[in-house]
């Protein structure tokens, strides 16, 4: 199912909430409110987010050139979240272009979420309890 201008800010609420909580619990510090960006290791990743139903996730082109890592949150139909890092390299090799009107120019390149479970390392699982924040 496609997307429209209500269902899209949504989603982009959702993945705020999500980012900011994720980095809460794993201890990481996110670069800005205004992004899911954070520093990893000893770089830069961004913390994308994937509610039960949601099966591509996109990064912006800028972005995935400063990025070493994607930590991908997919949650499932309970409410837990299972984190799963993915290197941007990995994410590089299976993108393609986001078919969104507002990714003109090719800007956010997407990866499905089986992408990252077959190809990138889990890291933990995160139980609804501990994420009150997602409540809706």
């Amino acid at each position: 199912m496609g997307q429209d201008r209500e269902t899209g800010a949504a989603g982009n609420a959702y993945g705020h909430r999500m980012g900011k909580a994720v980095a809460a619990l794993l201890q990481i510090e996110k670069l800005s409110d205004r992004s899911n960006e954070v520093r990893w290791r000893d770089g830069l990743a961004v913390i994308k987010c994937c509610g039960p139903r949601t099966t591509l996730l996109g990064v912006k082109s800028k972005m995935l050139e400063r990025i070493q890592a994607v930590l991908v949150a997919c949650e499932d139909d309970s409410g837990n979240v299972e984190i799963i890092e993915l290197a941007a390299d990995q994410f590089r090799q299976s993108m393609v272009n986001s078919r969104s009107a507002s990714a003109i120019g090719g800007q956010v390149k997407q990866v499905r979420r089986s992408v990252a479970r077959r190809n990138g390392v889990r890291l933990c699982l995160l139980r609804a309890d501990q994420l009150p924040i997602l409540s809706r």
